[in-house]
């Protein structure tokens, strides 16, 4: 899977194709390790690993493409620039929801910061060619996806393990936004780090 993986990276960072990126915020060590094996304890028990197709994060710009690695890396270094000048946001897990589709997800404070965050981004992506789909914007609702694609008994089974988690109603402070690249192989990978200023 590793050289599969490598071969994939190496043929895009070649040009080949267009670059299928989203930005999200990151979490602190301890509560992402806490969500990843809730993750891995879902997709245990309902034998579906959509999931872990992503690091936790919580999802900041929905995926958009972008053409060319010269591209890709202009939108890192503004986006680099941007959480540089922004206040590290504060965010207060609130319980576990759903979507139609079959995700199960742990629900996030919407709060007026995280949507200023949301607007700034959203604005820098425009400068890209980015455009807002219908989930974005003021529909934007912000959370951690534990599980993808569920059929409908796996989504109740999936909600009724994260419900026992005590990571479901965690208070952290997101360290920096991340650019996150989609690959066939290894899902979401995190491809640049994008460090806000410090609370």
């Amino acid at each position: 899977m590793c050289k599969k993986l490598l071969k994939t990276l190496r043929h895009k960072l070649m040009g080949d194709g267009v670059y299928k990126v989203g930005v999200a915020c990151m979490l602190p060590a301890d509560i992402s390790d806490s969500i990843r094996l809730l993750e891995l304890k879902i997709a245990s028990q309902t034998a579906n690993e959509q999931g872990l197709s992503q690091p936790p994060n919580i999802t900041v710009k929905r995926p958009f493409e972008v053409d060319s690695l010269q591209i890709l890396n202009e939108f890192c270094r503004q986006l680099r620039h941007l959480a540089s000048n922004i206040q590290s946001p504060a965010i207060s897990y609130c319980g576990i929801d759903t979507f139609p589709g079959g995700s199960v997800f742990m629900a996030v404070e919407q709060t007026d910061e995280l949507k200023i965050l949301h607007d700034k981004v959203l604005g820098l992506c425009a400068d890209f060619g980015a455009v807002p789909d219908e989930f974005e914007g003021k529909n934007m609702v912000f959370h951690t996806s534990l599980a993808l694609s569920l059929n409908t008994d796996q989504q109740s089974a999936a909600s009724a393990i994260a419900h026992t988690a005590q990571c479901i109603r965690s208070r952290v402070v997101s360290s920096s936004l991340a650019v996150l690249l989609w690959t066939d192989v290894g899902g979401w990978i995190v491809i640049a780090n994008a460090p806000f200023t410090t609370r």
